[in-house]
C-alpha cells in the first residue's frame, strides 16, 4: 500500500522560522484573520502550561526546484517546500505575535495582534489601554520574544514594578523578584514546545489530501477544490488573491462615490470568481482541473507536474483574472441579467446559471469580439434559458466542460452565436397552454 505521509514534530520555534523565511508557505498571513485575540490568548496559555493544542497538517510542494519567489512582510524569497493545510489560524497566531508581525482584520486594515502577561499572577490577556498604563503588565509578550537582552529586558521590568509597589507602600522581595524572572523566561521557552506534524508527500493528489483532512478532523470541515487553488495563488501569486477577495468583498455593501462589484442582484465569493476564470481563461467547467492546471500538471501526460506549465498558466491566470475582475465587465454583464427581468436578488434562482453566464459573457466579448450590446442580448438570453430549464443543477460541471468542449472549436462569431440560440432557447418561451412564467422571456435584438 502506497505511503501518504509521515508523522514527524517540530518545536515552535522551528515552525516560526519556517514560515520567516518562506520555507514554509503560511497563505493566512495575508488574509483575512479570523479569530478572536482571545483565541490567540488561550493558544499561548496553553503552550505556557504544557498543554497540547493539536496537529499540524502539512503538505509538501510539488516542486522544489522552482526558483520563483514569494513574499513575505517586506522580503522575497523562494517558493515554499510545504504549505499548511490544517493549522493555519494557529501558526498565524504563533508568527504574528512571536516575531511581531501584524495581521490583516476583515476591513483589510493590518493590525498588531497584543497579548500581555502578568509575571506576578502568571496569566495572559489581550492588551487594553488600562493594562499598557499598569506597569505590573507586560503589555506586549511580543517584545519578550524580540528583545536583544532578555536580562536587561528583565531587569528594567523588575526595576519598574518594584518602583510601583514601593509607590503603593507595599512590599517586593527579593524572592518575588526570582519569581519575576523565571516565569518570564518561561515565556520565551514556548518556541521549545513541540508539536505534532502530519507531513502529506508531495505526490498525494488533492482529492486525497482532502480525504485525509476529513477524516483526522472531529469539527466536520471539508475542503473544497477552490481551497486548494485559493492556496495555490496565496503562495504565487497572493496579489491575485487580495484582488479576488476584494472584488467578493466590495459586492456585499455599497460604497458611497465609489465603484464597486455592489449589485442588487448577487453577492459574491472567491469560488463564484474562480469558475468564471477557470471556464473563460481555461476552457474548464471542473474545480478539480483547476488546482492540477495551476500546480502544473500535464494533463495529457498522466498528470505528470511540469514547472514550466506552471509559470506559463500562471502568466495567462495573471493575464485573465483582471477581465473577470473588471467593473464595467462585470456591471455591464450584471445589466444584461436585470435587462431579462431579473431585478433583484430573490429572483435568482441559480448562482451557477449567473456565473457560467458571465463567463460566456467574457468569451464572446473577447475570444468572439462579439459588438457589447449584441452581446449583451444574447447574455439576457442564455441566462434566461439556462435559469428556466436548470441547465445547471445536478452534475452542473459535467454540462459546463461539454459546452466549453464545443466552444473551443468554434472559430466564427456566426458559430458561437449559432451555438448560444441553438441550446433550445425556444423552450424557455412560455407557450399558452403552460401556466405564464413569472418573467417575460427577454427581448433580443441584433443576433442575427
Amino acid at each position: 500500500m502506497k505511503e501518504l505521509y509521515t508523522i514527524s514534530t517540530f518545536n515552535v520555534g522551528q515552525l516560526v522560522d519556517k514560515i520567516s523565511t518562506g520555507e514554509l508557505g503560511l497563505p493566512d498571513l495575508q488574509r483575512p484573520f479570523v479569530w478572536k485575540n482571545t483565541r490567540v490568548r488561550d493558544l499561548f496559555d496553553s503552550l505556557l502550561k504544557g498543554f497540547p493544542i493539536g496537529y499540524l497538517m502539512l503538505w509538501d510542494c510539488p516542486s522544489k526546484e522552482d526558483n520563483r519567489s514569494i513574499s513575505m512582510g517586506e522580503k522575497s524569497y523562494t517558493s515554499p517546500k510545504e504549505v499548511i493545510i490544517d493549522g493555519q489560524q494557529r501558526l498565524t497566531s504563533l508568527y504574528a505575535v512571536i516575531k511581531g508581525q501584524p495581521v490583516i482584520n476583515d476591513k483589510f486594515e493590518k493590525v498588531q495582534i497584543k497579548i500581555a502577561y502578568h509575571p506576578i499572577e502568571d496569566k495572559f490577556e489581550v492588551c487594553t489601554s488600562a493594562i499598557e498604563k499598569d506597569p505590573e503588565w507586560i503589555s506586549n509578550i511580543s517584545d519578550i520574544f524580540n528583545t536583544p537582552n532578555m536580562f536587561t529586558f528583565t531587569s528594567e521590568y523588575i526595576s519598574r514594578l518594584q518602583k510601583s509597589k514601593e509607590d503603593k507602600g507595599e512590599e517586593f522581595s527579593s524572592e518575588q523578584a526570582n519569581q519575576v524572572y523565571e516565569r518570564i523566561n518561561e515565556i520565551t521557552k514556548i518556541k521549545d514546545r513541540h508539536l505534532p506534524v502530519f507531513n502529506i508527500f508531495n505526490d498525494v493528489d488533492e482529492e486525497i489530501v482532502s480525504e485525509i483532512f476529513v477524516r483526522v478532523n472531529s469539527r466536520g470541515i471539508t475542503l473544497k477544490q477552490n481551497d486548494f487553488i485559493l492556496t495555490l495563488m496565496s503562495i504565487y501569486w497572493g496579489e491575485g488573491r487580495d484582488m479576488i477577495e476584494s472584488f467578493c468583498q466590495s459586492s456585499h455593501h455599497p460604497v458611497y462615490k465609489k465603484s464597486t462589484a455592489y449589485n442588487p442582484i448577487t453577492e459574491v465569493t472567491p469560488q463564484n470568481i474562480i469558475r468564471v476564470v477557470l471556464a473563460f481563461g481555461f476552457n474548464r467547467g471542473r474545480l478539480k482541473y483547476g488546482y492540477k492546471l495551476l500546480r502544473g500538471a500535464d494533463l495529457e501526460n498522466k498528470g505528470a507536474v511540469d514547472e514550466k506549465l506552471k509559470t506559463e498558466r500562471f502568466d495567462h491566470l495573471k493575464e485573465v483574472l483582471p477581465l473577470v475582475l473588471d467593473l464595467t465587465n462585470w456591471h455591464e454583464f450584471i445589466k444584461s441579467v436585470m435587462n431579462a427581468g431579473y431585478l433583484s436578488g430573490e429572483m435568482i434562482l441559480s448562482k451557477n446559471a449567473l456565473f457560467y453566464s458571465y463567463a460566456f459573457y467574457l468569451i464572446g466579448k473577447y475570444r468572439f469580439k462579439i459588438p457589447e450590446m449584441e452581446n449583451q442580448n444574447l447574455c439576457s438570453l442564455w441566462f434566461f434559458y439556462a435559469t428556466l430549464s436548470s441547465l445547471y443543477a445536478g452534475s452542473f460541471e459535467s454540462v459546463v466542460e461539454e459546452q466549453l468542449n464545443r466552444i473551443k472549436n468554434l472559430k466564427t462569431i456566426e458559430e458561437y452565436k449559432g451555438f448560444l440560440l441553438n441550446q433550445h432557447v425556444r423552450e424557455c418561451v412560455p407557450r399558452p397552454h403552460h401556466p405564464p412564467h413569472t418573467r417575460p422571456a427577454p427581448r433580443v435584438v441584433g443576433t442575427g
